[in-house]
């Protein structure tokens, strides 16, 4: 409770038990109002695949830019595609700006950016390494998805 009243004298106004999930599904009920089918498509598949299963009981106000530079981490070593990779946090990070913007965060644990694709080099980055560009792990035979 101590946390949900210091939140709302600071202008946030978050429920202290919602989960990401249910706020990642609550926002993809907003989105399909305004979001053309093919974009609402992506993002429902990115949030049920992806997002949902990872973060799904970790508490939206207790979501923090480690959780999610450990999920990307987990996922390239896992010989995920990059571009679907940074397609997926992209939803994410969209998702939790809107949360931001309805005073329901008081920062966007999405930004900066994990991961950063480098334009011409095909590189992939985790920030916060230096700009090291991080080795593409892939099980034998598995072909890239991105």
């Amino acid at each position: 409770m101590r946390r949900f009243l210091e939140g709302e004298a600071g202008g946030c106004n978050a429920d202290p038990n919602q989960t990401v999930a249910a706020y990642l599904n609550a926002w993809l009920e907003t989105k399909a109002l305004v979001l053309k089918p093919t974009t609402m498509a992506r993002y429902r598949d990115y949030v049920r695949n992806d997002l949902v299963p990872a973060f799904a009981t970790l508490r939206l106000d207790q979501l923090a830019h480690r959780h999610i530079s450990a999920y990307v981490t987990c996922q390239l070593a896992a010989g995920r595609g990059e571009t679907t990779l940074y397609r997926c946090l992209a939803t994410l990070s969209s998702a939790l700006g809107d949360a931001v913007r309805q005073h329901r965060l008081p920062h966007n644990p999405a930004s900066p950016a994990v991961l950063t694709a480098t334009a011409g080099a095909g590189a992939t980055h985790l920030d916060g390494g230096g700009g090291c560009p991080l080795p593409r792990v892939l099980p034998p035979g598995r072909p890239r998805d991105g």
